[in-house]
C-alpha cells in the first residue's frame, strides 16, 4: 500500500466538484490558446487539436465541442470583474 499514497493529489481529490473543474480549466486554457493562436477557431476545430495533440479531458475521454465551450466559458467568467458582474 506504500506506493498508493500521493500526496501531491491530497488537495485535488478533496476539493470538491466546482474546484476541480476551475482547476482543470485553469490548466486547459492555455494549450486552448495556444492552439487559437494556430489558427484554430472553432470549438470543433480545437476540440480536434485537443484529441491531436494527446491532452486529456477531465474525464479521461475524447474532447468534443461542448466540453470546449464550456472551459472557455468557464475562463471568460473568470476574468470578469465583479462590476461588471452587477451590470
Amino acid at each position: 500500500m506504500h506506493g498508493l499514497f500521493q500526496p501531491h493529489l491530497l488537495h485535488y481529490a478533496t476539493a470538491g466538484p466546482q474546484a476541480r473543474a476551475a482547476q482543470f480549466a485553469a490548466n486547459v486554457v492555455p494549450i486552448i490558446r495556444e492552439i487559437q493562436a494556430a489558427g484554430y477557431t472553432s470549438f470543433n476545430a480545437i476540440a480536434g487539436q485537443l484529441n491531436a495533440r494527446k491532452v486529456a479531458t477531465a474525464n479521461g475521454g475524447q474532447w468534443r465541442l461542448v466540453q470546449v465551450r464550456q472551459i472557455l466559458g468557464r475562463a471568460a467568467v473568470g476574468r470578469r470583474s465583479p462590476a461588471k458582474e452587477i451590470l
